[in-house]
C-alpha cells in the first residue's frame, strides 16, 4: 500500500516521531514509515528526532482499504473495541477509540482477534468531511 500512497517529502515536525506512527499536521492524516538501515532495522520504536525529515504517507489515499494495526499503536484495550468502533488518531501517534463525531480521515474496526507480531485488529480507512 505504501507504493500506492501520496508521499510528503517534505514532511518535518516540531517533536521526535516514532516509526509508524501516526502524524496529523495541516489537516492531513500521514503514518510516518522512513526506511530505516544498519542495526536501528530490526529495533521496534525507531524514533525520528524533531525537525528531521519524514515520509509521511497520506492515509486517505487508502480510503475503503483495511489496514493491520497492532495493540501498540492503540491506546485502548483491543477487548474493549468492537466491530464499527471509530477510532482517531491522537496527538502521541496512536489511534483511540471516538464515541462522537469523528471528521477527516479515521478507522472503523472491520475485525477482531487478529495477529500480525501480537494481538491486532483490522481497520478500514475511512475519509469524512461530515461528522459520522
Amino acid at each position: 500500500m505504501l507504493v500506492t500512497a501520496k508521499v510528503n517529502p517534505i514532511l518535518t515536525h516540531t517533536a521526535d516521531v516514532k516509526n509508524y506512527s501516526f502524524l496529523k499536521k495541516d489537516d492531513e492524516l500521514y503514518l510516518i514509515a522512513n526506511t530505516i538501515t544498519g542495526d536501528d532495522a530490526y529495533k521496534e520504536d525507531v524514533v525520528t528526532k524533531k525537525g528531521d525529515y519524514l515520509n509521511g504517507f497520506l492515509v486517505k489515499a487508502w480510503d475503503g482499504q483495511k489496514l493491520v494495526i497492532d495493540a501498540k499503536h492503540i491506546q485502548d484495550e483491543l477487548t474493549s473495541l468492537n466491530v464499527n468502533d471509530k477510532l482517531e488518531a491522537q496527538d502521541d501517534g496512536t489511534l483511540k477509540k471516538n464515541d462522537g463525531g469523528v471528521t477527516g480521515t479515521y478507522f472503523v474496526v472491520t475485525d477482531k482477534d487478529v495477529t500480525l507480531t501480537g494481538a491486532a485488529i483490522k481497520a478500514k480507512v475511512v475519509t469524512s468531511d461530515k461528522g459520522e
